[in-house]
């Protein structure tokens, strides 16, 4: 079931990314304008929520087992990648960061496969202190949240220095 739900997480975030891509490439003048047309991203985001389902599911079975808390480093990546999948789907509903989907649904597809074929495991026993499940847990958040930064700053860059350029 698990393999069913990586394979169909990644062919959905891909879908979203080629629905997303073809929309820039056929209106390149609206990614140098930060705006993406209502359409393709309705359809990219609704794509990238059905993927985050799936991730999501695939993460609660493989980070949750019967021995404790699996926190290896594909599926630590994994829900990494989870999270700031989750960011960018809400945020692009009301901010101009779709382009951001073009990096980080490729990004989620290759930790969701990661996860499924390299199985590394580093178990946090059920009787662990919680307050490691919690930095744990915030760990993954600030991870998230620069990643994001840093994505969105590689945009800004390639955006300015095209506009600096005059060219589309």
């Amino acid at each position: 079931m698990n393999t069913l739900l990586s394979f169909l997480s990644v062919a959905l975030y891909a879908g979203a990314w080629g629905t997303l891509a073809r929309s820039y490439q056929h209106n390149i003048d609206a990614m140098h304008r930060g705006g993406t047309p209502k359409q393709a991203l309705a359809g990219a985001l609704v794509l990238s929520g059905l993927g985050l389902v799936c991730h999501g599911s695939v993460l609660a079975r493989s980070i949750s087992t019967a021995s404790g808390v699996d926190v290896g480093f594909f599926n630590v990546a994994s829900a990494t990648t989870w999270v700031i999948t989750s960011l960018l789907t809400i945020l692009a509903i009301s901010r101009p960061v779709a382009a951001l989907g073009l990096i980080i649904w490729p990004l989620a597809a290759v930790a969701i496969v990661a996860s499924a074929a390299f199985q590394v495991e580093r178990l946090l026993s059920p009787d662990t202190n919680a307050g490691v499940h919690v930095h744990v847990f915030t760990s993954v958040l600030a991870a998230s949240v620069l990643a994001i930064a840093a994505c969105q700053s590689l945009v800004l860059y390639v955006q300015e220095g095209r506009l600096r350029a005059r060219r589309p």
